[in-house]
């Protein structure tokens, strides 16, 4: 396969954003194809002088120096592929020239292994001599990374093969910017120092060591064997591609691509997840109903995105349900969920409908959630019409725009609850809805998205700006701990 520029794949069976596409990727080292080596195509253990990139770039590594060089050897990954060993002074070096000046984030990729022990001696994973950015392993053991003038320590590190995610996000705030991912598991991360500046500006030209750091005295005795660049922070969905493509390849072949959270089962109604082939198969307008009651949606305008999620546009796209009435045709007890990344408020995150699944000619209809400006912070709340208003619980309150949000709203006959990120901002209000059925309807529609007249607060919640995700609607109240368990299953593939 030297040579080939591979596809990354998303869920089975689905095309996700090809390698050599990936936004603002700058190099790409894969220590499988043998041809981008100098030597071409070496033997083992043959010294390597050149790592080249596989972009037309031409941004290849080398010797810091024409100094000592890492050797080609095979069969050393989990997967019987060769990778590059590093050990006393052996380094690569890239010249990235301004390229990490004044952006506002980046993407790093790296699969290695340290074979030394882990604790009593530093070592560099890669490291810029302008000190904008570095990974490698401290004294103590911890995963250690340097960033935008700022340092931050991880969890403790093995000498095991893993596919690392760097994720810089200057966009963020306080030690939210960093993120590291390990086989798309998000680390926790320390900071010593805040990562304090909002974009990468060193203002002058830099090199990328690998396998070193800047000062000549933190080395990697270990393996390296694909490493990727990106001067931008992806999306959660191209980030999660690229990490399956790595994982599949180089960790454990015969794991899938996309491995479903897990959920709360019981009382489960209907259940859609755009990342699942096979809830979406990436055409067409029908999203399947994984709950197995047959209950599928409709999508309205919304677009496919990164094999992962829906992008709404905010004008009149929406995601609908099919009838989810047997949930709530007994007692009205249910609980609504969804993922959701809002751009602003004012925005509806999904409307109650209660004749038709068209948002535009129900006659029983009401906001069922939304996002809101309060003062100087955003609320998120969700409601249910109790027969002349909404009354209304806050999930939570905060800057909720911009990012993933797990929201809930649970009824358990007398008590309205919502949640965001597992967390009941509000305590419960006490109240009787007034459900389709109770009007003597026996349809009930979710339009994750669509426009309502009939709010708690303002005239209009607006059409949605931003993405959903995962939705589901159970027959009776989840628990806080059930929330809880389906928020942790899911987070991590959402960024969290």
């Amino acid at each position: 396969m030297a040579g080939i520029i591979m596809p990354i794949m998303g869920t089975v069976g689905q095309s996700a954003p090809r390698v050599d596409s990936l936004p603002a990727i700058q190099f790409w080292y894969d220590a499988s194809s043998e041809t981008y080596f100098n030597p071409t195509n070496p033997t083992n253990l043959a010294d390597i002088t050149q790592w080249n990139s596989k972009l037309p770039s031409g941004r290849n590594a080398g010797p810091v120096g024409g100094g000592n060089k890492p050797q080609f050897m095979t069969a050393q990954a989990k997967n019987s592929l060769p990778a590059l060993y590093f050990e006393n002074t052996d380094n690569l070096s890239v010249s990235l020239s301004t390229l990490m000046n004044a952006i506002p984030g980046y993407t790093l990729f790296i699969v290695a292994r340290p074979v030394q022990s882990t604790t009593g001696t530093a070592q560099k994973f890669v490291e810029m001599d302008n000190g904008e950015m570095g990974f490698g392993v401290n004294a103590n053991g911890d995963y250690f990374y340097s960033v935008a003038g700022g340092t931050a320590t991880g969890p403790s590190a093995d000498a095991n093969w893993h596919v690392h995610t760097l994720w810089f996000d200057g966009t963020r705030t306080g030690a939210d910017r960093l993120r590291h991912r390990v086989e798309s598991s998000s680390q926790s991360i320390t900071t010593s120092v805040n990562p304090g500046a909002v974009t990468l500006t060193d203002g002058t030209t830099a090199d990328m060591d690998l396998a070193r750091d800047t000062g000549g005295s933190e080395y990697l005795k270990g393996y390296i064997a694909e490493v990727m660049l990106c001067t931008s922070s992806l999306s959660i969905g191209q980030i999660i591609a690229t990490e399956n493509y790595l994982k599949n390849k180089w960790i454990d072949s015969s794991q899938t691509f996309y491995d479903p959270p897990g959920y709360v089962s019981s009382g489960l109604v209907a259940y859609y997840d755009p990342a699942n082939s096979s809830s979406y198969s990436g055409t067409g307008t029908t999203l399947t109903d994984l709950s197995g009651n047959g209950i599928n949606g409709t999508i309205v305008g919304a677009t496919y995105t990164d094999n992962s999620y829906f992008t709404l546009d905010g004008v009149n796209d929406y995601i609908v349900t099919g009838n989810c009435f047997s949930a709530i045709s007994a007692s009205d007890t249910h609980t609504v969920e969804m993922w959701v990344y809002a751009n602003a408020t004012s925005d509806c995150l999904w409307s109650d409908l209660g004749t038709t699944n068209d948002p535009a000619t129900s006659t029983y209809h009401f906001a069922g959630s939304q996002i809101l400006q309060v003062g100087p912070f955003q609320q998120i709340i969700t409601g249910l019409w109790n027969g002349s208003a909404i009354t209304r619980d806050v999930g939570g309150s905060g800057t909720l725009t911009g990012a993933w949000k797990h929201v809930v709203r649970t009824y358990d006959g007398t008590t309205l609850r919502s949640y965001v990120n597992s967390v009941n901002g509000g305590g419960g209000t006490a109240m009787t809805f007034d459900s389709p059925g109770d009007d003597g309807y026996s349809t009930w529609f979710l339009a994750f998205g669509a426009q309502d007249t009939t709010t708690y607060s303002g005239s209009t919640a607006g059409f949605l700006s931003g993405k959903v995700g995962i939705m589901r609607v159970y027959n009776r109240a989840l628990s806080g701990a059930e929330i809880t368990s389906n928020y942790n299953n899911a987070k991590s593939f959402y960024g969290l």
